[in-house]
């Protein structure tokens, strides 16, 4: 669905937003995208008035970057999660496994913390370049089913920010 959607000017605008929380100008961001500063100036505008992106002066040129609201976290994650089935990501890590940290909780950083329960073999060097593919840096705490009770007893501050994110697996194996 997103190689689709990426074709559309438009959502290339957002989803460059999506992948930094840097400010850019138009002409910038339209030489980064390849796109013309017209086309860039007028999505710029509409996901500025759909409460997505925000503008500040910076000299004379006007700085966009994504707007800092429950709105556009919401649509990080709905992005981060087409990101994750698009490429397989369960099928390929084979365990369940929990995302936490600030890119789940709305604080988009440059790493993806993922907390595997580890029940299966899977391929790490895998996961870390699928990882790297979405523009995360990947840091990965695996943990072996049968070490997770002395895990949870030992490591109780990680375990307890690591609930508070999001489960993909079966019930069975859940931390809670």
């Amino acid at each position: 669905m997103l190689k689709e959607f990426q074709k559309f000017r438009g959502w290339q605008v957002l989803e460059y937003f999506f992948k930094t929380n840097e400010k850019i100008s138009i002409r910038e961001l339209a030489r980064k995208l390849k796109i013309s500063t017209m086309t860039a100036k007028y999505y710029c505008d509409v996901l500025e008035k759909a409460n997505l992106l925000s503008s500040e002066k910076g000299g004379t040129a006007k700085l966009f970057s994504l707007k800092d609201n429950r709105q556009t976290k919401h649509w990080r994650l709905a992005y981060l999660f087409q990101l994750i089935n698009e490429s397989k990501f369960e099928d390929i890590i084979k365990n369940p496994f929990y995302l936490f940290g600030n890119t789940i909780n709305g604080i988009w950083d440059k790493e993806l913390d993922i907390f595997i329960i580890k029940i299966n073999e899977f391929d790490q060097e895998k996961v870390r370049k699928i990882i790297e593919g979405f523009g995360f840096i990947p840091k990965l705490v695996i943990v072996e089913f049968y070490e997770l009770n002395e895990y949870k007893q030992i490591h109780k501050p990680l375990i307890e920010e690591v609930v508070k994110g999001i489960y993909i697996g079966d019930e069975a194996h859940s931390l809670r």
